[in-house]
């Protein structure tokens, strides 16, 4: 339990490969390097594809100075392999508003939003085959090659195992085999190109999700970076 001057507590859950963090109050710049601390210090006893509890129920807003703060948390977690991530709010709260105008402003990871504890931890039962985390992305363009044909589409979002590419193929199904070649910036500033080989799981009007097929270990590691890096990045 938190002690009545703290302003957060961590905790996991080895068995679940579960964190929680519990923010209470207004969250400062400062209280962000000791959330941050206690979050690697927790994640370095869990194995990849945990999964994050972040309970705000308790917590009032957030000021502006924390963002970057904020955004190391959000790059830390993606690096060192964060499957899920569920937000516990109140539907109405400010640092919910806050947490939904952020998103417009910045490339973000794609997280869930719940009432309580207890919605969270069967939200996380029912997705334990989920694979990976998803980042929607800002006007990321993206080369199509379906059947000997190149289209221009657009990623719509984007995770370790796959994406959805707004592109208007009227013939493509599921099952279908599709090329798709996109660049990342890394760390140095330099645009990175992705050859990935996919396969169809499911076709909407004018859009499809897909699953990559075998990657390369290096692909995947460049591939992780690149995404936690986006999240510092502002939407066109």
């Amino acid at each position: 339990m938190a002690e009545p001057n703290e302003k957060f507590k961590v905790e996991i859950n080895k068995s679940l490969n579960r964190l929680y963090c519990t923010v209470i109050g207004t969250v400062v710049k400062d209280d962000l390097e000791g959330i941050f601390a206690s979050i690697a210090n927790a994640v370095s006893q869990l194995k990849p594809n945990f999964s994050l509890v972040n309970d705000l129920t308790q917590c009032q807003y957030g000021q502006i100075t924390g963002i970057p703060g904020l955004q190391k948390i959000m790059q830390y977690l993606v690096s060192h392999g964060v499957r899920d991530i569920v937000r516990v709010v109140n539907g109405k709260s400010v640092i919910h508003t806050q947490f939904n105008n952020l998103s417009q402003k910045y490339q973000a990871y794609v997280p869930v939003y719940v009432n309580s504890l207890e919605e969270a931890d069967k939200f996380l039962q029912d997705q334990a085959s989920r694979k990976c985390l998803r980042f929607q992305l800002s006007e990321k363009w993206v080369e199509v090659e379906f059947k000997g044909q190149n289209y221009q589409g657009v990623l719509i979002d984007l995770s370790l195992g796959g994406g959805a590419v707004k592109c208007g193929i009227e013939s493509i199904a599921a099952d279908d085999e599709v090329k798709l070649t996109f660049s990342l910036p890394d760390n140095q500033g330099k645009n990175n190109q992705f050859v990935m080989k996919t396969a169809v799981v499911r076709t909407f009007d004018d859009s499809f999700s897909v699953d990559f097929k075998s990657m390369m270990p290096s692909v995947l590691t460049k591939l992780k970076e690149c995404l936690a890096l986006s999240i510092v990045e502002e939407r066109k």
